[in-house]
């Protein structure tokens, strides 16, 4: 990859399309309200919502032309009822959402989720269903640093492609596992405009992560297959 666009960009102000400055727009609310209502009777439990807030670069002065709205669905996951894990359940439930609907805002994808009350988005967020901030936007005075950024892409793209090479399932799978951590920890760190975010939104606008994850499911599906025939 020798030049790629970051993910994000500082503005000055909320996204004018969905924004009327600080409150949410009463037509993307409305609508927003309606994706949370079909989602949630999609998941199929019969625990309440606590709350539905909008988070991401989208609640925040850093979205680019490729961010999507991220809806979440605030829920107690203890007491949501399962023979599964929960957070399989909902990443499965959300996985086949997405298979099955492409819905967007004013032209900007709809992004669904399941957020456990005990364990808040650290980034900013708007109760849609209060209609009011549940944690306001900060102004960002910081400019990213490209150079460091795309220094940090390219080594993740060799450590990639070293372990697509192999073939080797887990060895995928551990590449992909310390890419998301990765990720994790730097927001956890940094915030949204963190280096380890915004290299990770690169590698995902530029589809690198979409190979490593298409990588490690046809090797799943390798190992569950008979192969040709021995007479």
């Amino acid at each position: 990859m020798n030049s790629f666009e970051l993910p994000a960009q500082v503005h000055q102000q909320l996204n004018p399309i969905l924004w009327n400055k600080h409150q949410l727009k009463a037509s993307v609310r409305s609508a927003l309200l309606k994706i949370a209502q079909v989602y949630y009777n999609f998941l199929g439990i019969d625990t309440p919502i606590i709350d539905i807030v909008v988070s991401g670069s989208q609640a925040n002065y850093n979205y680019g032309s490729k961010s999507d709205l991220d809806l979440h669905l605030i829920v107690n996951y203890s007491t949501v009822s399962c023979d599964m894990a929960i957070d399989e359940l909902f990443d499965t439930k959300r996985k086949l959402w997405k298979e099955q609907h492409n819905i967007d805002i004013y032209g900007i994808p709809v992004e669904v989720y399941v957020e456990d009350s005990n364990s808040p988005a650290v980034s900013a967020s708007y109760s849609i269903i209060n209609n009011r901030w549940v944690k306001p936007p900060q102004k960002i005075n910081a400019s990213a640093d490209v150079e460091r950024i795309e220094r940090i892409c390219l080594a993740w793209i060799k450590v990639i492609s070293s372990a697509l090479s192999t073939q080797d399932l887990d060895q995928i799978d551990s590449v992909k596992e310390l890419l998301w951590k990765y990720r994790q920890k730097g927001l956890d760190k940094e915030g949204e405009m963190g280096v380890p975010n915004l290299v990770f939104k690169t590698l995902r606008n530029s589809g690198v992560t979409d190979i490593l994850l298409n990588a490690k499911a046809a090797l799943k599906d390798r190992n569950l297959s008979l192969e040709d025939q021995i007479i």
